[in-house]
């Protein structure tokens, strides 16, 4: 992939209803759509019996041109009032603008089509989740089904094939998807088409689905159904014999909880002090971390950016303005600004706006800090120790413990202290700036200034030197702005060598005790704990498991959300919404030396 935008769909409109010159098929038959696309689709699955159960039931769709099938999958599920969750994967290689489906379904009206627009993602070739409604989660994966689906972890229940008519979609209608369809497949999961093509038949049948044709719609004589081989089983709703224990109370471990609350998992959130932390300041500029090629990082920063907006309530989006005095830096993000949409950044003046940027301003959760000595194996789960000889017990732990981490791990991570400053200036700044400094607004006369970066440097005084370094930056942007400090703020951040996040389970770590705060560490012996998932579906269980999330620098107001996100499904035994090899490059554990 060489470019981040996704190619949109180009839609010819005859006689009332879109088609597709590049497919040669029109998006839908004469007559009413909506009725057409619901009796195809969510009609064939016997969708509200099999919702009955407290479950996670996963639907992929092929094709979600103009979001019909959605709409009436999520209007059926909440008119069944479930107590479950819908996982639902909408794939489009060739999207559709917002702007056209705001037009098209503010002409024809639905309940939940507001909200559909609101979500829907700027058309960029990448993963976005959003959770559409509290028991529903939507996964918006703008790529070709040949790179998506070996991508995909989930076991699902229902597919809809939806890709306009097989002889001239053969990306969609081809033996490697069929393949890809039955190996992500639950036992007994159920495929419909508006096709019945003998090569589509024969190409589901090859691959394991007994193929049947029903009556069509309207004019449409037949339709296909499909069914794997087995028997339908729902995929029961994590059931946790204890509650997870989520180390740290930072941007992170706030990401992690928030995420855990979402799937209704009861947990303990430890807020430890064993560590002066990075989310100490008052705000965080939100804004995607780009490079010139869309590489891992760059995508998983656009997925999450884009997560943080619809689901941090202390999130208030506001255009963030990036200017650099240095010419190199200032060059290399306009030719950024023309690789993606201008909805989401773009050239204005002698700056790159970001319209859709923000500021989170954490909130400090009602706990009591505790400071962690040490984490030890106790039987078949793990004992949190506190300096006060207390210990908690839980099969589960998620370490969200940032620049604390070497002082429970020996994973590889550096150091960066970082000062900011809190000011008063009665010249109007920025709302939000970035680039050679980072300054977002407080309060009508008061902004947040920062920050300095001292690489493997953990002291955490205030100093007069970082002081006039972030007064000097400033004045070299805004040279009239007349400013008196008001607070001054320190912190350690925490980051890998490859400076990429790390989240998800350990699949293999040591042990390491921390006796004091001075991280003077002793190593203890060689634990292996073994995942417990298999092809993305996995029953209640009591197995250890260890899970971390951290390593995110100065950018967790960006990323933690996303990573607490994909937490918090492994635990609950969800459909991933990340792809496979997203996951894997940010693995925790990817620094352990225990993995050699």
């Amino acid at each position: 992939m060489t470019h981040y935008q996704t190619e949109p769909a180009d839609i010819r409109w005859t006689e009332g209803r879109p088609a597709s010159p590049r497919f040669e098929d029109h998006y839908w038959a004469i007559g009413d759509p909506s009725e057409e696309k619901a009796f195809v689709f969510p009609g064939q699955h016997d969708l509200a019996a099999r919702w009955q159960t407290k479950q996670h039931f996963t639907i992929v769709e092929l094709g979600l041109g103009f979001g019909h099938n959605f709409l009436a999958t999520a209007e059926a599920f909440l008119k069944a009032k479930p107590s479950g969750i819908l996982h639902y994967f909408a794939v489009e290689q060739f999207p559709i603008s917002r702007e056209t489906l705001d037009q098209y379904w503010r002409s024809r009206g639905h309940p939940l089509y507001e909200r559909m627009i609101e979500t829907y993602p700027d058309l960029i070739a990448n993963w976005f989740t959003v959770w559409f409604h509290p028991s529903i989660r939507l996964i918006y994966v703008f790529k070709d089904a040949n790179q998506a689906l070996p991508e995909m972890e989930a076991a699902v229940d229902a597919w809809y094939l939806d890709g306009f008519k097989p002889a001239t979609n053969q990306a969609i209608f081809n033996p490697f998807v069929y393949q890809q369809v039955a190996r992500l497949s639950k036992p007994g999961a159920t495929v419909s088409s508006f096709s019945v093509a003998a090569s589509l038949r024969q190409g589901l049948s090859a691959s394991g689905f007994t193929v049947t044709k029903r009556a069509g719609f309207g004019n449409k004589r037949e339709l296909l159904f499909a069914a794997n081989s087995g028997t339908w089983k729902p995929t029961n709703c994590e059931h946790l014999e204890d509650e997870p224990l989520v180390i740290g109370s930072g941007l992170a471990g706030i990401g992690v909880s928030e995420a855990l609350d979402r799937y209704g998992i009861r947990h303990q959130l430890i807020a430890s002090t064993s560590h002066t932390g990075a989310s100490c300041q008052p705000a965080y500029n939100v804004y995607p971390q780009l490079s010139l090629v869309p590489d891992t990082r760059a995508n998983f920063s656009l997925a999450a950016h884009y997560f943080v907006r619809q689901h941090a309530a202390n999130f208030n989006e506001q255009p963030l303005y990036w200017r650099s005095l240095d010419q190199t830096r200032h060059d290399r993000m306009n030719r950024l600004s023309e690789l993606l949409p201008v909805s989401l950044m773009r050239v204005d003046g002698d700056a790159v706006l970001f319209p859709t940027a923000g500021t989170l301003k954490p909130q400090d959760p009602e706990i009591t800090p505790r400071h962690v000595t040490r984490i030890i194996e106790r039987g078949q789960g793990w004992e949190v120790l506190f300096d006060s000889g207390e210990g908690i017990e839980a099969n589960t732990i998620i370490l969200a413990t940032g620049a604390a981490t070497p002082s429970f791990l020996p994973w590889s991570m550096k150091t960066i202290r970082g000062q900011s400053m809190t000011i008063r200036c009665d010249e109007e700044l920025p709302d939000l700036y970035s680039g050679d400094f980072g300054l977002s607004r407080l309060s009508p006369n008061e902004y947040l200034v920062g920050s300095t970066y001292a690489l493997d440097d953990e002291g955490i005084d205030v100093r007069e030197s970082d002081v006039q370094t972030l007064k000097q930056r400033l004045l070299s942007h805004f040279s009239t702005a007349e400013i008196t400090p008001i607070a001054h703020h320190t912190g350690l951040r925490a980051a890998f060598p490859d400076r990429m996040p790390g989240f998800g389970e350990s699949l293999t770590h040591q042990r390491v005790l921390q006796e004091d705060h001075r991280l003077e560490r002793s190593l203890e012996g060689g634990l292996r704990v073994q995942s417990a998932i298999s092809k993305g579906e996995r029953e209640g269980t009591s197995e250890v498991r260890f899970f971390a999330a951290i390593g995110f620098g100065s950018h967790g107001g960006t990323h933690a959300s996303l990573a607490g996100e994909s937490v918090a499904e492994m635990i609950a035994g969800a459909p991933r919404a990340l792809p496979r090899s997203m996951r894997d490059k940010f693995r925790p554990d990817r620094f352990d030396p225990s993995r050699g």
